[in-house]
């Protein structure tokens, strides 16, 4: 199964890639150096206001995630099946806070 999902993954991202194409005209533009296009993308303040809260809230539910087995099992002494309907709960609530 995991074969399969690797090979449908594989095919979907080169499926993907077939239609992006560069156009000529922006290929002759010189870009930034390295340093200075890390320098202006940390100084942007829009990309910092974006990227800032994105980030925490990723990490939230990955922390929530990693924690809620253990919470479940050690604190509520749920079941398995306690535990996932738990963790689904939370899928369920992080789902329409994905879009944000």
């Amino acid at each position: 199964m995991g074969i399969a999902f690797g090979v449908l993954g594989l095919v979907t991202m080169y499926a993907s890639l077939y239609g992006a194409k560069e156009r000529p005209e922006l290929a002759q533009e010189a870009s930034l150096p390295l340093g200075q296009a890390l320098k202006e993308t940390y100084l942007n303040k829009s990309f910092l206001t974006y990227v800032i809260p994105a980030m925490l809230i990723q990490y939230t539910f990955v922390a929530l995630q990693a924690v809620i087995p253990f919470y479940t099992k050690y604190v509520l002494n749920a079941s398995e099946f306690e535990t996932t309907v738990f963790l689904g709960a939370m899928f369920v609530t992080a789902i329409p806070l994905a879009a944000v």
